[in-house]
Protein backbone atom coordinates (compact mmCIF):
# COMPACT_ATOMS: atom_id res chain seq x y z
CA UNK A 1 0.00 0.00 0.00
CA UNK A 2 1.51 3.31 -1.03
CA UNK A 3 1.03 6.76 0.50
CA UNK A 4 -2.33 6.23 2.19
CA UNK A 5 -3.46 9.70 3.27
CA UNK A 6 -5.09 8.49 6.46
CA UNK A 7 -5.02 11.92 8.06
CA UNK A 8 -6.76 13.76 5.24
CA UNK A 9 -10.02 15.48 6.17
CA UNK A 10 -13.29 14.18 4.80
CA UNK A 11 -14.99 16.55 2.44
CA UNK A 12 -18.23 18.12 3.62
CA UNK A 13 -20.19 15.86 1.29
CA UNK A 14 -19.07 12.37 0.37
CA UNK A 15 -18.09 11.98 -3.25
CA UNK A 16 -18.94 9.09 -5.52
CA UNK A 17 -15.77 7.04 -5.63
CA UNK A 18 -15.69 4.20 -8.17
CA UNK A 19 -12.71 2.63 -6.37
CA UNK A 20 -14.43 2.37 -3.00
CA UNK A 21 -17.70 0.68 -2.23
CA UNK A 22 -20.14 1.62 0.50
CA UNK A 23 -19.10 2.02 4.16
CA UNK A 24 -21.03 0.37 6.99
CA UNK A 25 -24.56 1.20 8.07
CA UNK A 26 -24.62 4.55 9.81
CA UNK A 27 -27.36 6.08 11.89
CA UNK A 28 -29.54 7.85 9.35
CA UNK A 29 -28.33 11.35 10.17
CA UNK A 30 -24.75 10.29 9.33
CA UNK A 31 -25.42 8.43 6.10
CA UNK A 32 -24.89 11.52 3.96
CA UNK A 33 -21.46 12.07 5.47
CA UNK A 34 -19.99 8.69 4.68
CA UNK A 35 -21.96 6.78 2.07
CA UNK A 36 -20.61 7.13 -1.43
CA UNK A 37 -22.98 4.63 -2.95
CA UNK A 38 -24.92 1.57 -1.87
CA UNK A 39 -25.24 -1.33 -4.28
CA UNK A 40 -28.77 -2.56 -4.80
CA UNK A 41 -27.40 -5.93 -5.73
CA UNK A 42 -23.84 -7.15 -5.75
CA UNK A 43 -22.79 -10.11 -7.88
CA UNK A 44 -19.57 -11.82 -6.93
CA UNK A 45 -17.81 -14.92 -8.06
CA UNK A 46 -15.56 -17.31 -6.25
CA UNK A 47 -12.40 -15.32 -5.70
CA UNK A 48 -8.89 -16.46 -5.19
CA UNK A 49 -6.67 -16.60 -2.14
CA UNK A 50 -4.47 -15.04 -0.78
CA UNK A 51 -6.36 -11.86 -0.14
CA UNK A 52 -4.36 -9.64 -2.43
CA UNK A 53 -5.11 -11.90 -5.37
CA UNK A 54 -8.68 -10.93 -6.16
CA UNK A 55 -11.08 -11.73 -8.98
CA UNK A 56 -14.58 -10.50 -9.70
CA UNK A 57 -16.86 -12.14 -12.24
CA UNK A 58 -20.59 -12.53 -12.57
CA UNK A 59 -21.80 -15.52 -10.58
CA UNK A 60 -25.46 -16.24 -10.02
CA UNK A 61 -24.70 -18.50 -7.05
CA UNK A 62 -24.45 -15.56 -4.68
CA UNK A 63 -26.38 -12.35 -5.10
CA UNK A 64 -26.46 -9.97 -2.20
CA UNK A 65 -29.80 -8.66 -1.08
CA UNK A 66 -30.34 -4.91 -0.77
CA UNK A 67 -28.36 -3.58 2.17
CA UNK A 68 -30.79 -0.95 3.35
CA UNK A 69 -34.41 -0.11 2.68
CA UNK A 70 -34.85 2.42 -0.08
CA UNK A 71 -35.17 5.21 -0.80
CA UNK A 72 -32.13 6.58 1.05
CA UNK A 73 -30.52 10.01 0.83
CA UNK A 74 -27.35 9.27 -1.14
CA UNK A 75 -24.62 11.61 -2.28
CA UNK A 76 -24.07 11.83 -6.01
CA UNK A 77 -26.43 10.98 -8.80
CA UNK A 78 -25.64 7.28 -9.06
CA UNK A 79 -27.72 5.12 -6.75
CA UNK A 80 -25.57 2.01 -7.13
CA UNK A 81 -21.96 1.07 -7.59
CA UNK A 82 -20.86 -0.31 -10.95
CA UNK A 83 -20.50 -4.06 -11.41
CA UNK A 84 -16.96 -5.23 -12.08
CA UNK A 85 -17.37 -7.84 -14.84
CA UNK A 86 -14.08 -9.24 -15.93
CA UNK A 87 -11.95 -7.37 -13.37
CA UNK A 88 -9.24 -9.89 -12.66
CA UNK A 89 -5.86 -9.80 -11.03
CA UNK A 90 -3.39 -12.62 -10.56
CA UNK A 91 -5.27 -15.83 -9.70
CA UNK A 92 -4.17 -19.03 -8.05
CA UNK A 93 -5.70 -22.38 -7.34
CA UNK A 94 -7.14 -22.11 -3.84
CA UNK A 95 -9.22 -24.10 -1.40
CA UNK A 96 -11.71 -21.51 -0.18
CA UNK A 97 -14.38 -22.45 -2.71
CA UNK A 98 -14.76 -25.81 -0.97
CA UNK A 99 -13.63 -24.82 2.52
CA UNK A 100 -17.10 -23.68 3.55
CA UNK A 101 -18.39 -27.22 3.06
CA UNK A 102 -16.25 -28.34 6.01
CA UNK A 103 -17.07 -25.36 8.22
CA UNK A 104 -19.25 -27.27 10.69
CA UNK A 105 -16.45 -29.78 11.22
CA UNK A 106 -14.06 -27.08 12.41
CA UNK A 107 -13.49 -26.34 16.07
CA UNK A 108 -11.24 -24.17 18.23
CA UNK A 109 -8.60 -23.02 17.63
CA UNK A 110 -9.77 -22.58 14.03
CA UNK A 111 -13.04 -20.99 15.17
CA UNK A 112 -13.57 -18.57 18.07
CA UNK A 113 -15.36 -19.81 21.17
CA UNK A 114 -18.23 -17.97 22.91
CA UNK A 115 -15.68 -16.91 25.52
CA UNK A 116 -13.51 -15.35 22.82
CA UNK A 117 -16.47 -13.51 21.32
CA UNK A 118 -17.33 -12.07 24.73
CA UNK A 119 -13.75 -10.85 25.19
CA UNK A 120 -13.82 -9.12 21.79
CA UNK A 121 -17.10 -7.43 22.66
CA UNK A 122 -15.83 -6.21 26.02
CA UNK A 123 -12.50 -4.99 24.68
CA UNK A 124 -14.07 -2.86 21.96
CA UNK A 125 -17.39 -1.92 23.60
CA UNK A 126 -19.36 -2.93 20.53
CA UNK A 127 -22.92 -2.44 21.75
CA UNK A 128 -23.47 0.74 19.72
CA UNK A 129 -20.72 0.28 17.13
CA UNK A 130 -20.68 0.15 13.34
CA UNK A 131 -18.34 -2.79 12.76
CA UNK A 132 -16.19 -4.02 9.90
CA UNK A 133 -15.65 -7.78 9.98
CA UNK A 134 -12.71 -9.14 7.99
CA UNK A 135 -14.11 -12.46 6.83
CA UNK A 136 -17.52 -13.95 7.54
CA UNK A 137 -16.87 -15.75 10.83
CA UNK A 138 -20.41 -16.55 12.07
CA UNK A 139 -19.51 -16.24 15.74
CA UNK A 140 -18.42 -12.63 15.22
CA UNK A 141 -21.18 -11.69 12.78
CA UNK A 142 -23.66 -10.88 15.58
CA UNK A 143 -21.57 -8.13 17.16
CA UNK A 144 -22.24 -4.39 16.97
CA UNK A 145 -25.32 -2.43 16.01
CA UNK A 146 -24.42 -2.79 12.33
CA UNK A 147 -21.86 -4.76 10.37
CA UNK A 148 -20.22 -4.91 6.99
CA UNK A 149 -18.37 -8.21 6.44
CA UNK A 150 -15.80 -8.41 3.65
CA UNK A 151 -14.41 -11.71 2.42
CA UNK A 152 -12.41 -12.49 -0.70
CA UNK A 153 -14.42 -15.63 -1.43
CA UNK A 154 -18.00 -15.41 -2.62
CA UNK A 155 -18.31 -19.15 -1.98
CA UNK A 156 -17.45 -18.57 1.69
CA UNK A 157 -20.01 -15.77 1.86
CA UNK A 158 -22.78 -17.86 0.32
CA UNK A 159 -21.84 -20.91 2.35
CA UNK A 160 -21.23 -19.40 5.80
CA UNK A 161 -22.86 -15.96 6.01
CA UNK A 162 -26.31 -16.10 7.65
CA UNK A 163 -27.81 -13.60 5.18
CA UNK A 164 -28.09 -9.86 4.75
CA UNK A 165 -30.61 -7.66 6.51
CA UNK A 166 -31.08 -3.95 7.10
CA UNK A 167 -28.14 -3.75 9.51
CA UNK A 168 -25.79 -6.52 8.33
CA UNK A 169 -24.32 -7.18 4.94
CA UNK A 170 -21.52 -9.24 3.41
CA UNK A 171 -19.64 -8.51 0.21
CA UNK A 172 -16.63 -9.75 -1.70
CA UNK A 173 -13.59 -7.53 -1.47
CA UNK A 174 -9.85 -7.23 -1.05
CA UNK A 175 -8.63 -6.73 2.52
CA UNK A 176 -5.47 -5.04 1.26
CA UNK A 177 -7.51 -2.42 -0.59
CA UNK A 178 -10.75 -2.25 1.34
CA UNK A 179 -13.68 -0.94 -0.74
CA UNK A 180 -14.80 1.60 1.87
CA UNK A 181 -14.05 5.20 2.70
CA UNK A 182 -11.59 6.26 5.39
CA UNK A 183 -12.57 6.75 9.05
CA UNK A 184 -16.01 5.18 8.77
CA UNK A 185 -15.97 2.29 11.28
CA UNK A 186 -16.19 2.29 15.05
CA UNK A 187 -14.43 -1.08 15.19
CA UNK A 188 -12.64 -3.59 12.99
CA UNK A 189 -12.59 -7.26 13.98
CA UNK A 190 -11.21 -10.40 12.42
CA UNK A 191 -10.36 -13.99 13.22
CA UNK A 192 -7.03 -15.25 11.94
CA UNK A 193 -7.02 -12.82 9.03
CA UNK A 194 -3.33 -11.95 9.50
CA UNK A 195 -2.45 -15.58 8.78
CA UNK A 196 -4.51 -15.54 5.57
CA UNK A 197 -1.96 -13.20 3.96
CA UNK A 198 1.41 -14.73 3.26
CA UNK A 199 4.08 -12.04 3.52
CA UNK A 200 5.27 -9.41 5.95
CA UNK A 201 4.50 -6.75 3.35
CA UNK A 202 0.91 -7.99 3.00
CA UNK A 203 0.43 -7.99 6.77
CA UNK A 204 1.70 -4.41 6.83
CA UNK A 205 -0.77 -3.43 4.13
CA UNK A 206 -3.58 -5.05 6.10
CA UNK A 207 -2.61 -3.19 9.27
CA UNK A 208 -2.55 0.01 7.20
CA UNK A 209 -6.03 -0.58 5.83
CA UNK A 210 -7.38 -1.25 9.33
CA UNK A 211 -5.83 2.03 10.47
CA UNK A 212 -7.28 3.89 7.49
CA UNK A 213 -10.90 2.84 7.96
CA UNK A 214 -11.10 3.22 11.76
CA UNK A 215 -12.67 6.37 13.13
CA UNK A 216 -10.32 8.47 15.29
CA UNK A 217 -10.05 7.12 18.79
CA UNK A 218 -11.57 3.74 17.95
CA UNK A 219 -9.97 0.30 18.09
CA UNK A 220 -9.59 -3.00 16.33
CA UNK A 221 -9.26 -6.54 17.69
CA UNK A 222 -7.79 -9.35 15.61
CA UNK A 223 -7.34 -12.89 16.89
CA UNK A 224 -3.93 -14.02 15.67
CA UNK A 225 -2.31 -17.39 15.11
CA UNK A 226 1.26 -16.89 16.31
CA UNK A 227 3.98 -19.51 16.11
CA UNK A 228 6.25 -19.91 19.14
CA UNK A 229 9.70 -18.32 19.20
CA UNK A 230 11.22 -21.81 19.30
CA UNK A 231 9.77 -23.97 16.56
CA UNK A 232 8.20 -27.31 17.42
CA UNK A 233 9.89 -30.46 16.18
CA UNK A 234 7.60 -32.57 14.01
CA UNK A 235 8.59 -35.77 15.76
CA UNK A 236 7.92 -34.06 19.06
CA UNK A 237 4.42 -33.22 17.81
CA UNK A 238 3.92 -36.87 16.85
CA UNK A 239 4.97 -38.00 20.31
CA UNK A 240 2.65 -35.48 21.91
CA UNK A 241 -0.30 -36.81 19.90
CA UNK A 242 0.45 -40.40 20.83
CA UNK A 243 0.70 -39.39 24.48
CA UNK A 244 -2.73 -37.79 24.35
CA UNK A 245 -1.35 -34.27 24.73
CA UNK A 246 -3.18 -32.61 21.81
CA UNK A 247 -6.88 -32.02 22.33
CA UNK A 248 -8.27 -32.08 18.80
CA UNK A 249 -7.25 -32.48 15.20
CA UNK A 250 -7.37 -28.77 14.43
CA UNK A 251 -4.88 -27.99 17.18
CA UNK A 252 -2.64 -30.67 15.66
CA UNK A 253 -3.01 -29.16 12.19
CA UNK A 254 -2.00 -25.72 13.45
CA UNK A 255 0.99 -27.13 15.35
CA UNK A 256 2.18 -28.84 12.17
CA UNK A 257 1.59 -25.67 10.15
CA UNK A 258 3.62 -23.57 12.56
CA UNK A 259 6.43 -26.15 12.63
CA UNK A 260 6.65 -26.01 8.82
CA UNK A 261 6.70 -22.21 8.63
CA UNK A 262 9.70 -20.51 7.06
CA UNK A 263 12.10 -18.80 9.44
CA UNK A 264 12.29 -15.54 7.47
CA UNK A 265 10.28 -12.34 7.97
CA UNK A 266 7.35 -13.67 5.95
CA UNK A 267 6.93 -16.74 8.19
CA UNK A 268 4.88 -18.44 5.50
CA UNK A 269 3.96 -22.00 4.67
CA UNK A 270 2.42 -23.70 1.65
CA UNK A 271 -0.80 -25.43 2.74
CA UNK A 272 0.15 -28.46 0.65
CA UNK A 273 3.26 -28.77 2.82
CA UNK A 274 1.05 -28.90 5.92
CA UNK A 275 -0.90 -31.82 4.47
CA UNK A 276 2.27 -33.59 3.31
CA UNK A 277 3.87 -33.28 6.76
CA UNK A 278 0.72 -34.64 8.39
CA UNK A 279 0.55 -37.60 6.01
CA UNK A 280 4.21 -38.40 6.68
CA UNK A 281 3.69 -38.34 10.45
CA UNK A 282 0.37 -40.21 10.39
CA UNK A 283 0.06 -42.32 7.22
CA UNK A 284 -2.67 -44.46 8.81
CA UNK A 285 -5.56 -42.10 9.49
CA UNK A 286 -7.84 -44.79 10.84
CA UNK A 287 -5.22 -45.74 13.40
CA UNK A 288 -4.90 -42.08 14.39
CA UNK A 289 -8.67 -41.81 14.80
CA UNK A 290 -8.75 -44.95 16.93
CA UNK A 291 -5.84 -43.73 19.07
CA UNK A 292 -7.19 -40.23 19.68
CA UNK A 293 -10.95 -40.56 19.38
CA UNK A 294 -11.01 -37.90 16.67
CA UNK A 295 -13.53 -38.45 13.90
CA UNK A 296 -12.39 -39.38 10.42
CA UNK A 297 -14.52 -36.52 9.10
CA UNK A 298 -12.50 -34.05 11.20
CA UNK A 299 -9.16 -35.58 10.20
CA UNK A 300 -10.08 -35.59 6.52
CA UNK A 301 -10.70 -31.84 6.50
CA UNK A 302 -6.98 -31.51 5.83
CA UNK A 303 -7.62 -32.80 2.31
CA UNK A 304 -9.05 -29.42 1.40
CA UNK A 305 -5.38 -28.39 1.04
CA UNK A 306 -4.75 -30.92 -1.74
CA UNK A 307 -3.75 -29.11 -4.93
CA UNK A 308 -4.04 -25.66 -3.37
CA UNK A 309 -1.32 -23.10 -4.09
CA UNK A 310 -2.36 -21.03 -1.10
CA UNK A 311 0.20 -20.00 1.49
CA UNK A 312 -0.50 -18.98 5.08
CA UNK A 313 1.73 -17.06 7.45
CA UNK A 314 2.37 -17.71 11.13
CA UNK A 315 4.58 -14.92 12.43
CA UNK A 316 5.67 -14.88 16.05
CA UNK A 317 3.72 -12.68 18.43
CA UNK A 318 6.71 -10.35 18.79
CA UNK A 319 6.86 -9.94 15.01
CA UNK A 320 3.14 -9.17 14.82
CA UNK A 321 3.38 -6.60 17.60
CA UNK A 322 6.31 -4.87 15.87
CA UNK A 323 4.47 -4.80 12.54
CA UNK A 324 1.33 -3.42 14.18
CA UNK A 325 3.30 -0.60 15.84
CA UNK A 326 4.17 0.75 12.41
CA UNK A 327 0.49 1.74 12.18
CA UNK A 328 -0.78 2.00 15.76
CA UNK A 329 0.56 3.72 18.87
CA UNK A 330 -1.41 1.38 21.12
CA UNK A 331 -0.87 -2.35 20.68
CA UNK A 332 -2.01 -4.74 23.40
CA UNK A 333 -2.03 -8.51 23.62
CA UNK A 334 -5.14 -9.92 25.30
CA UNK A 335 -5.69 -13.63 26.06
CA UNK A 336 -8.59 -14.95 23.99
CA UNK A 337 -9.89 -17.61 26.37
CA UNK A 338 -9.36 -21.23 27.32
CA UNK A 339 -9.41 -23.73 24.45
CA UNK A 340 -6.89 -25.94 22.62
CA UNK A 341 -3.79 -23.93 21.62
CA UNK A 342 -5.29 -20.69 23.01
CA UNK A 343 -1.83 -19.63 24.20
CA UNK A 344 -0.85 -19.17 20.56
CA UNK A 345 -4.09 -17.41 19.57
CA UNK A 346 -4.38 -14.16 21.56
CA UNK A 347 -6.20 -11.01 20.53
CA UNK A 348 -4.16 -8.15 19.14
CA UNK A 349 -6.00 -5.01 20.24
CA UNK A 350 -5.03 -1.95 18.19
CA UNK A 351 -5.71 1.70 18.98
CA UNK A 352 -4.50 5.24 18.20
CA UNK A 353 -3.90 4.77 14.49
CA UNK A 354 -0.92 6.72 13.19
CA UNK A 355 -1.83 9.32 10.59
CA UNK A 356 -0.11 8.96 7.23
Amino acid sequence: MQNRDIGAELSGEARLNPDRMAPPLQVLENIEKHVTAIPAQQKAAATQEPVMLMRYDNDARHQLTPWLPSPLPLSGSNQSMPDFPGLQRVCMTNHWDSYHRHWKLLDAPLRPTPETVGIVERELDLGNADVLLLGVTPELAVLGRSMLAIDQSAAMISGVWAGDNTSRRAMAGNWLDLPVERECFDAVIGDGCLSAVDTKAARGSLFGEIARVLKPGRRAAIRVFARPETADDLRGIEALVLAGGIENFHALKWRIAMACTTGDCDSSVDVQAIRAAFDKLFPDREALAARTGWSMASINTIDVYAGSETRYSFATLAMLEDEARDWFDQVRVVPSGSYPLAERCPLLVLGSAKLR
